[in-house]
């Protein structure tokens, strides 16, 4: 979550709070374990907590038995959330929205949707002659979560698609089906209250390759994404349009440019290939553009380090049977 947060005791009564990991159900790395007399303002260091990790709050009164070792945290009832970024610093909590939980659901929403959607690849997809208009696949979104460390684990990642089914974020084209990692069909609930406060779908210029998917952009972030002009051009694309001149600097803003390309390897053979640029991938310092079998694989196949490159360049290519070709110019 990071910095701090102040709690004010506003409920009448002693009391005691535990934030506490739930992978570990441990509050002494990244957790705390405070007791806030009545009327009192606690400040509480939250810098060791971990955005989208889930944590379990406690909440009882001073005179009640709380224990705190792993076991009992295990078993104890409470609220588990995924933990969000304090985007203000000196975030001000009272103890009475952990009550009914609604400030928690609140929050942990507004994050969620802001780190899962721009995963969502929204497409008209066919399966088996029936086509489903503006979908996309939930293993897909699972991989995305998983690659871009938004989700420390495919379980997670699953988790989190799970609870925003749950919050009509995400809805069924299939009736009673679950979110899983598998090919599965959902759709972004565009009228939901809080996706239509942080952004919308758009056909913007940071996908590779000839599909113009549809992707979830923030409210702030769509003005800096487009050029003047582009969205005419986005309309009806000519293969002159889809030639695009990538900086590192642009790389590291456009967040999730992906799609498929064809690659030329070693021996000189072409095959389809799925890029991504993915934040810190095998620890590396800064982004890297990596490359996979398809859009579910989690090991890439090869990575070329941003910091090595001095610019990405995707042009139409004069072969009608491929339908990009990518330059990659490294740092002298």
């Amino acid at each position: 979550m990071g910095g701090q947060i102040s709690v004010e005791n506003d409920l009448g009564t002693p009391l005691c709070i535990l934030l506490a990991s739930v992978k570990n159900c441990s509050y002494q790395q990244d957790g705390f374990y405070e007791k806030i007399s009545t009327g009192k303002i606690q400040m509480i260091d939250v810098g060791g907590i971990r955005v989208n990790e889930k944590y379990k709050l406690l909440l009882k009164r001073n005179d009640e038995k709380l224990q705190v070792d792993p076991e009992a945290l295990r078993e104890a009832e409470g609220y588990t959330f995924f933990a969000f970024r304090n985007e203000s610093f000196g975030l001000k909590l009272k103890a009475s929205w952990f009550v009914d939980d609604k400030f928690l659901k609140k929050k942990e929403e507004n994050s969620l949707i802001g780190f899962i959607l721009p995963g969502v690849r929204v497409e008209d997809r066919e399966f088996y002659g029936q086509v489903y208009e503006e979908t996309f696949i939930a293993n897909e979104l699972v991989t995305y979560l998983v690659l871009n460390g938004v989700a420390s684990s495919i379980e997670d990642a699953v988790s989190m698609g799970q609870l925003l089914l749950s919050r009509d974020v995400f809805e069924r084209v299939v009736e009673y089906q679950d979110f899983e990692n598998l090919h599965r069909f959902f759709r972004l609930n565009q009228d939901h209250r809080t996706v239509k406060a942080l952004g919308r779908l758009e056909q913007t210029v940071d996908t590779w390759g000839q599909s113009l998917a549809l992707r979830f952009h923030s409210h702030k972030s769509i003005s800096s994404l487009q050029t003047p002009g582009m969205e005419k051009k986005l309309a009806s694309p000519s293969r002159s349009t889809q030639s695009k001149l990538l900086s590192s600097r642009h790389i590291d803003v456009m967040r999730h440019l992906d799609g498929w390309l064809e690659k030329k390897g070693n021996f000189g053979f072409w095959a389809m290939r799925y890029l991504r640029v993915l934040p810190r991938y095998k620890d590396e310092d800064g982004e890297t553009i990596c490359w996979f079998e398809n859009t579910v694989s989690l090991k890439a196949k090869g990575s070329i380090p941003t910091r090595l490159l001095q610019k990405v360049e995707v042009l139409p290519s004069r072969n009608k049977k491929r339908s990009n070709i990518i330059q990659i110019t490294m740092l002298p």
